[in-house]
């Protein structure tokens, strides 16, 4: 369903980084971030970044880590 890369980018902003720290860590730019996530909004028929995680993590395709408590 979602290339490597693209789940690759999903799984970061699911974990709290941003598309300019997406971007950074992967060596791309932030144009090309956003165009992996466009596609991802289509492949998984969403409009937001939100739903494009949940619907994710749904299908298994990306994991939470869990948050620690105090």
């Amino acid at each position: 369903l979602l290339s490597s890369r693209q789940v690759e980018i999903l799984q970061m902003i699911a974990n709290g980084l941003s598309t300019k720290q997406v971007a950074r860590e992967l060596d791309i730019t932030q144009k090309t971030v956003h165009n992996h996530l466009n596609t991802v909004y289509r492949k998984l028929d969403t409009q937001s970044l939100t739903h494009a995680v949940l619907s994710a993590v749904r299908l298994g395709i990306i994991n939470l880590d869990p948050v620690a408590s105090d």
